[in-house]
Parts: C-alpha cells; sequence; structure tokens
C-alpha cells in the first residue's frame, strides 16, 4: 500500500483521481483489517457477530480524503433493523461483544500503520459503538446538550461512512442525523459559530501568520489554517440543504445542484479544494521519503511568488465564506 501510495501521488493524474484511487485503497486494507479482527473474534472463542453490523469511517476516512496515512477515526452501528421491542439484557450482551470487536479492529489498523486516534474516535470507545436504537439516543442526547464536545462530536458524526458490513445501516442512520439537524437550525448556527473561532492565519494586509513556537515555529499549519476551514464550511452548508454525500467534493458538487452555489463559486470551492489536497499529498510525500513523521506544516518561505499570491487569494475566499456561514446562520 505504502509504495502504491508513493507512486500513485507522483503520477499525472488529477488530484482527485489520485484521491479517489487512494482511498479505494485505504478503504481495502481496512476491510481487511477489520475481517481479520472479526475472525479473532471467532477463533479465540468470542464467537461470530451477534447481530448485523457496519464499521464505518469517520474524518478524513469518512470523507475519501486520506493522503499516505493517518490516524484512526471510526465506528460501529449494529442491531436489528426490524427489531423495534427493547431486550436490555440482549443489548448489553451485544455491547460486549462489539466493544471487544472494536479493540480488536483498533489494533489491527494500528499494526499495519493507523495510530490511534488521540480524541479516542474509535469502535473501542463505547461512545462510537452502538445499537442502533442507542446511536439515535446518543446524537439526540448531544444535540439536547449542545456543549462544546457535543457540537464537536455532531460534526464528526456527520462525516460517517459505511466501509464494511451492512451499509444500509450507517446510511439509515446519517439520513435520520442529517434529518435531525436540518430541524434544528439553532445548532447549525452553534456550528457556524464553531468554525468561525478556527481564523485564517491571514491579516488584513494580506500577511501570513506562521506557527512561533516549538518544533514547528517559522512553518505555516495547512489543516488548521485553511484545509479545516473548507470541510468544516462545506460540511455545514451541506448539513443546512440536507445534502447526503460525505466527501467534500461530493457535497459542493452536490450543493451546486440543488441552486445552492453558483457555477463560479462551485468552480472557486472545487480550485481551493484541489490547491490544498494537492499541497497535503505532495508534503506528506516529502515527508515519507525523508524518513520523517507526517504532519501538516508546510513552509512557505521557499515558495515562488505566484504560489504565494494564489494561496493568499485562496485564504481570502475562505475568510469571506466562513463571514457569510455565520451571517445567515444568526
Amino acid at each position: 500500500m505504502e509504495s502504491e501510495a508513493a507512486a500513485l501521488a507522483v503520477s499525472s493524474l488529477p488530484v482527485f483521481e489520485k484521491y479517489e484511487v487512494l482511498n479505494e485503497g485505504h478503504d481495502r486494507v481496512c476491510r481487511e483489517a477489520v475481517m481479520r479482527a472479526e475472525q479473532w473474534m471467532v477463533d479465540t472463542g468470542e464467537g461470530s457477530p451477534p447481530a448485523p453490523y457496519c464499521w464505518f469511517e469517520l474524518g478524513s476516512g469518512g470523507r475519501r480524503e486520506r493522503t499516505l496515512a493517518s490516524d484512526q477515526d471510526h465506528g460501529i452501528v449494529y442491531g436489528d433493523l426490524d427489531d423495534t421491542q427493547p431486550d436490555i439484557s440482549r443489548e448489553r450482551e451485544y455491547q460486549v461483544y462489539f466493544l471487544k470487536f472494536g479493540r480488536r479492529i483498533a489494533f489491527e489498523l494500528e499494526a499495519i500503520g493507523y495510530s490511534l486516534c488521540l480524541g479516542n474516535v474509535m469502535a473501542s470507545n463505547p461512545r462510537w459503538c452502538h445499537e442502533i436504537r442507542s446511536w439515535k439516543q446518543t446524537l439526540a442526547g448531544w444535540m439536547e446538550e449542545g456543549g462544546l464536545d457535543s457540537i464537536r462530536y455532531l460534526l464528526i458524526a456527520s462525516d460517517m461512512r459505511g466501509v464494511y458490513g451492512d451499509r444500509s445501516m450507517v446510511h439509515l442512520l446519517g439520513n435520520w442525523l442529517r434529518r435531525k439537524l436540518y430541524e434544528r437550525r439553532d445548532l447549525r448556527k452553534r456550528f457556524a459559530e464553531h468554525s468561525a473561532a478556527h481564523t485564517i492565519p491571514l491579516g488584513m494586509f494580506g500577511q501570513l501568520y506562521y506557527e512561533r513556537w516549538g518544533d514547528y515555529a517559522g512553518l505555516y499549519d495547512m489543516k488548521e489554517g485553511g484545509y479545516y476551514q473548507i470541510v468544516n464550511t462545506v460540511r455545514i452548508l451541506s448539513l443546512t440543504h440536507q445534502i447526503e454525500e460525505v466527501g467534500t467534493k461530493e457535497r459542493l458538487i452536490s450543493l451546486y445542484q440543488a441552486g445552492v452555489l453558483s457555477a463560479q463559486d462551485q468552480d472557486t470551492w472545487l480550485h481551493i479544494l484541489r490547491l490544498f489536497l494537492h499541497v497535503r499529498l505532495t508534503h506528506h510525500l516529502a515527508l515519507r521519503q525523508q524518513g520523517v513523521p507526517l504532519h501538516n506544516y508546510i513552509d512557505l518561505k521557499h515558495w515562488h511568488r505566484e504560489q504565494k499570491r494564489e494561496w493568499k487569494e485562496a485564504l481570502g475566499f475562505l475568510k469571506v465564506q466562513q463571514k457569510r456561514l455565520v451571517r445567515t446562520h444568526t
């Protein structure tokens, strides 16, 4: 997978096609890891899954925007979609099984290079492993609580994409979540405010702000300084208009088709997304070739003037879109 990804990164394919191929590869190796975990459960006497389930990805994996590697962001939904009568003892039995299963999946993924999520957004955590009825109760609880963590969890959950198992479960759960969020303008306002708190590091006179301290002093954080704002602004727009797509590119296309974006705005958004995905991929490839752990801090000081101009124009556009998002949700 690693050598194939490196070869693909330097190929002549368009950026979006590179990511499609890369993420097909990630999906394949992740499915194989889940299958190994399932077999391990059988081999160790835990048995086969006691109910239908789906293992889903979140974050860049959910959006199919991984580069060469990433940390883990995933969950499990399980249960019988036709079962309307809760059985507490059975649900506890299921929870014990699927949490152990989730821990083994995390182990298998870590063994092949997907680092554990520092925020513990993994199927090994009870927060991200539920029976489908319990999932709805959990999501509804986050909506009612409305605190900073709950807002963050809802945004994370809105990127869920089924990868292995009964994907219809994730499709139904995702649609349920989108429908509920569409009905809650107050929450979408909180989403917009949360997004706006992540300011673009571009001054009013076009100066870029770099990291001031630590190992990355003098470098530019492209994840927090642009990529995050792209993903989150488009995600919130999509939730506002009940767009079912999960990938940022696909969301933008659907927003245009729904009449939310003009053709010009769609083209601008896609150009900026393409720019950030290209820089992120080439940067990660260079780090891998140097034997350095992947990170998102880039050195802009050696960029040509035209490259910097394009970057600043992209950031300026994102600043405007952030402000517009807040304005239209207040």
